[in-house]
């Protein structure tokens, strides 16, 4: 017999459902990017010219690290509240 999800279990279902429209729009944003990127090459426009690894690791590296996690502290408040709110399993 089929029992109605909880509320924690529908937020859950929810974060899936964002993430993943998150994730199609982010492929979206850096295809339109890599064109744009390509396209002010091609243009010589100042500040688009071809950058070394390790100075894209040093430029970005701090940033992108700092943002994951953020992010992994923002999931887990929201996953430890919604714990908490919840009434708990019961067999």
């Amino acid at each position: 017999m089929l029992t109605k999800p909880s509320a924690l279990q529908n937020i859950c279902v929810i974060f899936k459902l964002f993430s993943l429209i998150a994730f199609i729009v982010e492929i979206v944003l850096i295809i339109i990017e890599i064109r744009l990127n390509i396209k002010m090459r091609k243009l010589k426009v100042k500040g688009f010219e071809k950058v070394s690894e390790e100075e894209r690791r040093r430029k970005n590296g701090k940033k992108a690290g700092l943002i994951s996690i953020l992010c992994l502290i923002g999931f887990l408040v929201v996953l430890i509240v919604g714990l908490a709110l919840s009434k708990g399993r019961s067999c």
